[in-house]
């Protein structure tokens, strides 16, 4: 009887924390997709004076992004200035992931790239948090 309640504090402990390091994965997957596509928004920035959107020359459309984890991505120039992208995540029946929006914004004083997302901070790798 011991080690049943054992094992049940144990599941109760161990099954939370392995779905909140798999959401994470495909977090950090689906920014970890963008790396080329963040750097043609930098260097159109650079070379053009003005930041890209879907459409530009070497931009698709939104939904030309899709895949099995991203449903869309918007290039433009978002609410805070800056130039960017908004991933919107696909996870059909997962409703912590699905529909989300994750944003990487281009700050071209710093030549950096900062995230944020509409997710819970536990599913998103250290970098993105709190943003």
């Amino acid at each position: 009887l011991l080690l049943i309640a054992l094992l049940g504090i144990i599941a109760a402990i161990v099954f939370p924390a392995y779905r909140d390091y798999t959401l994470r994965a495909k977090a950090a997957q689906v920014i970890g997709s963008t790396w080329t596509l963040q750097a043609r928004i930098a260097d159109f920035a650079r070379q053009q004076g003005r930041c890209p959107v879907n459409g530009d020359p070497g931009f698709g459309a939104a939904e030309h992004y899709a895949d099995t984890l991203v449903a869309r991505i918007r290039i433009g120039r978002f609410d805070n200035g800056r130039c960017g992208l908004e991933a919107t995540l696909h996870a059909p029946g997962n409703d912590k992931l699905d529909g989300k929006a994750l944003w990487l914004d281009y700050d071209a004083q710093s030549a950096a790239w900062n995230c944020s997302s509409e997710l819970d901070d536990r599913y998103l790798p250290a970098r993105c948090r709190g943003g």
